[in-house]
C-alpha cells in the first residue's frame, strides 16, 4: 500500500486560529486507527506538533500560544 504526505490540522479553542502538520498518511492511519501512541509512531515531531495530531482525532485543540491563558499557567511558577 502507497503512502503519501498529508496535512492534518486543528483549530485552536481559544483563539481560532488553524494549526497544521504534515505528516505520513500511512503512519497517520495506524494512529487515528489506535495502532500505537503518537509519540511511538512519530516521534520526530515535536509535543506542539504532536498535539495538533490529538486535537483533529479528539476534536478538542488548544494551541501552544494560547496554553498557560487558557490552562492557569505554570504551577512551579512563585
Amino acid at each position: 500500500m502507497a503512502t503519501s504526505d498529508m496535512v492534518v490540522s486543528a483549530c485552536c479553542r481559544h483563539c481560532h486560529e488553524v494549526d497544521g502538520v504534515t505528516v505520513d498518511s500511512g503512519v497517520y492511519a495506524r494512529w487515528h486507527n489506535r495502532e500505537g501512541l503518537v509519540q511511538e509512531l512519530f516521534p520526530k515531531l515535536d509535543a506542539g506538533e504532536r498535539e495538533i495530531l490529538m486535537g483533529d482525532r479528539n476534536g478538542w485543540y488548544v494551541c501552544g500560544r494560547c496554553w498557560d491563558e487558557v490552562m492557569g499557567g505554570d504551577d512551579d511558577e512563585g
